[in-house]
């Protein structure tokens, strides 16, 4: 069972629940909810208790789970966002879903078409808000091209080419580890999800790789 989201003066008001210590909960997650009005960061899990304890320091969170279980069947907590490697997406999505908790997950969503679905059929099941962070729509450029497209000073699009960079100087090396499909899978989603964003387009009809 969900709770209302506003407080007694209709004002939106949040308890976040994050899963996972590592760079995308540090670097991003965090200091975004952080800087959100009506926002409180309730509680973090991590299987590494010291990285949690460290995050959970920094930002004066009060709850520290090494099971993620535990966050979810806190009842203080309304939305989940998870920020784990990319294979247990789905697993977490859908114990999320049935404990109640709307949910803000890293993308890709689910490693399978058949992960993506069970966790769609647990939140509707649950009546629970899903999204899938696709922040690359809110990059200038990106809204720039939209716009320009909206107004048809494009045309009619027949080809796009994407590509990207990443700029930060991390070990990515997790992505090429057991369960996870390395650039592809990393990197990808941002640009297919460019490309249905400017386009409109909602179906894929066929799908080529050199």
């Amino acid at each position: 069972m969900t709770r209302n989201l506003e407080n007694s003066v209709g004002e939106l008001f949040l308890r976040v629940g994050i899963i996972g210590a590592g760079i995308q909960a540090k670097d991003a997650h965090l200091p975004a909810f952080h800087s959100l009005e009506g926002v409180e960061i309730s509680a973090i899990a991590d299987i590494n208790e010291k990285a949690a304890k460290t995050l959970a320091k920094k930002y004066q969170i009060p709850h520290v789970y090494v099971d993620f279980h535990d966050l979810i069947n806190n009842p203080d907590i309304d939305l989940v966002s998870i920020c784990t490697p990319n294979h247990l997406h789905r697993e977490m999505a859908v114990a999320c879903a049935n404990a109640g908790k709307h949910i803000l997950i890293e993308k890709p969503m689910a490693t399978t078409v058949g992960d993506a679905e069970e966790i769609i059929r647990a939140v509707k099941k649950n009546n629970i808000k899903l999204c899938v962070v696709q922040n690359y729509r809110f990059f200038p450029a990106v809204k720039e091209a939209k716009k320009r497209i909206q107004d048809g000073r494009i045309g009619d699009i027949v080809s796009i080419h994407a590509y990207g960079h990443l700029l930060q100087s991390f070990d990515r090396s997790w992505a090429l580890s057991e369960g996870n499909a390395g650039v592809i899978e990393d990197f990808g989603p941002h640009l297919i999800d460019i490309l249905f964003y400017l386009t409109g387009f909602d179906e894929v009809k066929k799908v080529y790789a050199v």
